[in-house]
């Protein structure tokens, strides 16, 4: 959302009385009539009522928002607390606004003006502009897109905001956007980590593991032992996944030729591939 600018307009009795409203019961959207006019200008426009080229009118104007909004800028005319004369009526307010707002409904809504580009038209830029600002609003005095009202929607004649007007789905597109931005973020739970492979033992070390168990096939040792290297040999070969039972028996078994060496060198070999065989088997290295 773009920041809002506050550009307040001077207490007056045209354009701001001063007065508080009673609540916050809706968000009122009228257009600027008045082609090519950035936000402040509007603003200017309001501020400006108070001077007497208007004051000293037979019939003064009275007139008021408390935001403009174009395509670069929110401007803050009044105060969200205050009164503004943007819905007043000489002939009266329709049945669902003296139903749901009050019999004057500018002392329980805020207006919004909407600023037209040279040709007549809300830009894209203004309308999305309007739906940050409105939805901002709404979660302010915990409204909802049901209480965006447009000026004609309030007093039933005047034909504004003409734009939407003529298009009707303009507005019903503004509130369900509204909506939109309103509705409660849902972050998606978070996908569980995908498991690391299984370590892989390489193959130099896979030969060099299954070489010395073989030989120790040739040693003169029990069978049952033979078919335990057996067995422990098929394991490494694979080289991953390889059962504790068999992993912990292929160590003792290079601990066994370890003993019988006495080179550095070779020892720190053995302790190498002991480590390859407790990493291929998920188990702590030593």
């Amino acid at each position: 959302m773009l920041p809002i600018t506050n550009a307040l307009i001077p207490v007056n009795r045209y354009s701001r009385p001063g007065t508080k409203l009673k609540s916050v019961k809706g968000i009122v959207m009228h257009y600027t009539a008045s082609n090519g006019a950035p936000a402040k200008n509007i603003v200017s426009y309001f501020g400006n009522l108070r001077l007497p080229a208007n004051a000293s009118k037979a019939k003064p104007t009275f007139a008021s928002a408390h935001y403009s909004v174009d395509d670069i800028s929110i401007v803050r005319a009044l105060p969200d607390n205050e009164v503004a004369y943007h819905t007043g009526s000489s002939q009266g307010y329709t049945k669902d606004a003296l139903s749901r707002l009050s019999t004057y409904p500018n002392n329980c809504t805020l207006g919004v003006e909407m600023c037209l580009d040279k040709n007549g038209k809300i830009t894209e830029k203004t309308f999305q502009n309007c739906v940050d600002l409105v939805a901002y609003l709404c979660k302010q005095y915990k409204l909802t897109e049901k209480d965006i009202w447009t000026h004609i929607g309030v007093v039933g004649w005047k034909q504004c905001p003409l734009p939407w007007i003529q298009k009707p789905s303009e507005f019903t597109r503004f509130k369900q956007e509204v909506s939109n931005k309103l509705k409660p973020v849902t972050t998606p739970p978070p996908k569980p980590p995908v498991p690391a492979p299984p370590y892989k033992m390489g193959e130099k070390d896979i030969e060099k593991v299954t070489r010395f168990l073989s030989a120790l096939w040739f040693i003169p040792i029990a069978t049952t032992t033979k078919n335990d290297i057996h067995k422990v040999a098929e394991s490494i070969r694979k080289g991953q996944n390889v059962p504790k039972e068999h992993a912990e028996k292929a160590i003792l078994f290079l601990s066994a030729g370890w003993k019988f060496v006495d080179n550095a060198t070779d020892r720190k070999e053995f302790n190498r591939l002991a480590n390859e065989i407790r990493k291929a088997a998920d188990l702590p290295q030593e």
